[in-house]
This record gives C-alpha cells, sequence and structure tokens, in this order.
C-alpha cells in the first residue's frame, strides 16, 4: 500500500492498461495453471523426439510457441480477473485490461468452451460474462 496506486482501486493505469500488480498476479495464476506447465514439460518431446506423428520442432519454434501460449494466457487471466469482480460487457472488460474488444471477445468464447466463463445476463444490450459459479460459493 505505497503511494504509487495510479488509480482509485489500483487496478489500472490512465490508459486503461492493467497495472504492473495486476499483470505480476495475472503471470503468476498463468505459470499455476495447466496449459503452460503442459507445454513447458513437453520441451524435450516436441524438440527431440517429436510429437504422435514423430515430427521435431526447432528450439526457436518451440520458443516462439511458448511465447504464444503464455501471451494469450496472460491476456485471459487479466480478463478472468476483471469478470471475478462482477459481471462485465466486452467493452468494460476492453477497457479495463486495455485488450481490444475483439481480442476480449475470442478470450470469452474460448473461456465459455472450456467452462470457465458463463453469460450473466444483459444491460443496455450488451451482454454480461461472468466466472462459472462453482457451488457452494458466495
Amino acid at each position: 500500500m505505497g503511494g504509487n496506486d495510479r488509480s482509485s482501486e489500483g487496478d489500472t493505469e490512465p490508459a486503461g492498461r492493467p497495472t504492473g500488480q495486476k499483470r505480476l498476479e495475472a503471470a503468476e495464476r498463468v505459470l499455476r495453471g495447466e496449459r503452460l506447465r503442459w507445454l513447458l514439460g513437453k520441451k524435450r518431446e516436441l524438440v527431440q523426439t517429436g510429437n504422435v506423428f514423430g515430427k521435431t520442432m526447432t528450439d526457436a519454434r518451440y520458443e516462439r510457441m511458448l511465447s504464444e501460449v503464455s501471451h494469450t494466457e496472460l491476456e485471459r487471466e487479466l480478463v478472468l480477473m476483471e469478470l471475478e469482480k462482477g459481471p462485465r460487457g466486452v467493452p468494460e472488460v476492453a477497457a479495463a485490461t486495455g485488450l481490444p474488444g475483439p481480442v476480449v471477445f475470442r478470450h470469452l468464447v474460448m473461456l465459455m468452451k472450456a467452462r470457465r466463463v458463463e453469460v450473466r445476463g444483459e444491460r443496455d444490450g450488451v451482454e454480461l460474462f461472468g466466472p462459472v459459479e462453482t457451488g457452494g460459493g458466495k
């Protein structure tokens, strides 16, 4: 709780980008997540042994793929973190995360397919999304 809060909630910088603290929290959640850990555990197999078809990839290709997956997962966690504050529409999530609306929408579609997000209603013609509630909670 230092003097470097950048907004009233301390969540976003003036331009709508999440603060370094929020991005760090999202990165920690990504590292605890299954997808990135699985990919890290598969490096040797993908680079040396090959995938299920026997095809190997170069270290550079693996690193590029790892970077892309990390970036995607970080964005997804930022979206989820915003939705955990309460139901939000795409424009609200986009403004809070600094991500373009179409990118937020794509993440929401993938999160709905994974059953991590659901539609929670509508406000002023905008669908509201929130995390899937897992019984016994609030």
